[in-house]
């Protein structure tokens, strides 16, 4: 499966959930950005297409699911196919609003990464620009957030308070904290967060954020996190890039290089399986 393809199949999950939890949008059609004459509504789907999915759909092999993905997908151009691997931000350090209405407007973006702000503010932004994708005849968005345990409340002010990755002294811990993030994205509207940190701690930029204080946890742990994560729905995604967190420096500032034996790619082929 492409790249491209795996991001159409992400937003056919979004649209059909939302088709489920939102009566008022049954009655609008989300059309594709290509035709005119395929509607995406509930009202309009096959019998055989059911009108909710769960992220655990999508992470299974579901041929009913992949023939959907594949009518979606035979909908739209290269232009419409790029444009939902786009993701620019809004909030305190992203765009201004008017920019990233222009960018729905015309159709350029399949996402938008809510960068700093607060709880009020994110819900009162993503409904907006959802009603403004329903209006111009969008895919639904994917709605991101750097929602790690150490970052998220700071990123986003008012989220419910939890402990720090590196504060978080058992399983359950992670369970908690992951279920007490979880439920502040479902009310937000965000349904992607850019989190578990899975590096290993030695770097003080990232050290704080993973599991890494014994490095026997960091994959249970981050399992965990992932596991409840999108068992609430929500993707989860692990990061960095292996090595990062064992570089010496900040790679937001400079090239960062490890000379020498990548001891952290070992956590990814265990994650994966």
């Amino acid at each position: 499966m492409t790249f491209q393809k795996l991001s159409v199949l992400l937003f056919c999950f979004i649209a059909l959930s939302n088709c489920a939890q939102e009566n008022d949008q049954k009655s609008s059609p989300i059309k594709s950005n290509i035709s005119d004459n395929v509607e995406f509504s509930t009202t309009k789907m096959s019998d055989t297409i059911r009108e909710s999915y769960a992220l655990s759909d999508y992470l299974s092999e579901n041929e009913e699911l992949n023939k959907y993905v594949d009518s979606v997908m035979g909908t739209l151009d290269e232009k419409a196919i790029i444009a939902q691997l786009i993701m620019p931000a809004a909030g305190k350090y992203g765009k201004p609003k008017t920019t990233i209405d222009g960018l729905i407007k015309d159709k350029l973006i399949g996402g938008i990464l809510m960068l700093n702000g607060t709880k009020k503010e994110f819900t009162s932004l993503i409904t907006e620009f959802n009603k403004d994708n329903i209006a111009y005849g969008n895919l639904p968005f994917l709605y991101s957030a750097d929602a790690e345990p150490s970052l998220v409340n700071r990123k986003i002010t008012g989220s419910t308070p939890v402990k720090k990755a590196n504060e978080i002294d058992s399983i359950q811990g992670v369970t908690d904290v992951a279920n007490a993030i979880s439920k502040d994205l479902n009310d937000i509207g965000i349904n992607y967060n850019f989190a578990p940190v899975v590096d290993m701690s030695k770097n003080s930029t990232v050290g704080y954020r993973g599991f890494g204080k014994d490095p026997i946890n960091i994959i249970p742990w981050s399992d965990e996190f992932i596991k409840v994560t999108q068992e609430n729905n929500i993707i989860a995604t692990a990061k960095h890039f292996p090595g990062h967190g064992l570089v010496s420096g900040d790679t937001h500032k400079s090239l960062q290089v490890i000379d020498g034996e990548l001891k952290e790619v070992i956590n990814y082929p265990l994650l994966i399986e």
